[in-house]
């Protein structure tokens, strides 16, 4: 390996990407932010919006969350004569399914329609029923049908081809 900078310095880098978390209201919750780097670098976690430093190490632990901690973090790492380097985390809040779809979608005659049911929720759920006249679709029996599912919010659309 080449190393630029001299002395085998390399500057601040993260050895694993920080990972967002959900959490309810009261649990206890620690962001890890893992980073190395020659010098050694400095570490600091910041929520978005808001300059104050929060912590000054690889974890930020945050006891009995409430409402208004659910947010963005951002952890830093900076060494002398180096860029900073910075990673968001996103605390989630554990949440029941909301479907945010508009409840009329339309299609013209004759072609391809796709309806779609977009689930927000966290965690995502396990999957999404459908059902037409109060009957469940089974899509194993209707080739005309697709169930299409992504994942994020959670999307599940459902193609009907003509």
């Amino acid at each position: 390996m080449i190393r630029y900078g001299g002395g085998g310095a390399d500057g601040p880098r993260f050895i694993s990407e920080p990972q967002s978390q959900a959490a309810d209201v009261g649990d206890d919750v620690t962001l890890t932010c893992q980073v190395d780097g020659n010098p050694t670098p400095t570490v600091y976690w910041r929520r978005h919006g808001d300059e104050r430093i929060l912590g000054r190490q690889g974890t930020l632990r945050l006891s009995s969350v409430t409402s208004d901690q659910f947010a963005t973090y951002t952890c830093s790492a900076s060494s002398a004569g180096y860029s900073t380097v910075s990673r968001d985390v996103h605390l989630l809040r554990n949440g029941a399914p909301i479907i945010v779809s508009s409840r009329e979608q339309s299609a013209r005659h004759g072609d391809t329609a796709s309806i779609e049911c977009l689930v927000k929720a966290i965690p995502p759920p396990k999957t999404v029923t459908w059902t037409k006249n109060g009957r469940t679709v089974d899509f194993s029996y209707m080739p005309r049908y697709a169930r299409i599912n992504r994942y994020f919010a959670f999307s599940a659309s459902l193609v009907f081809v003509s």
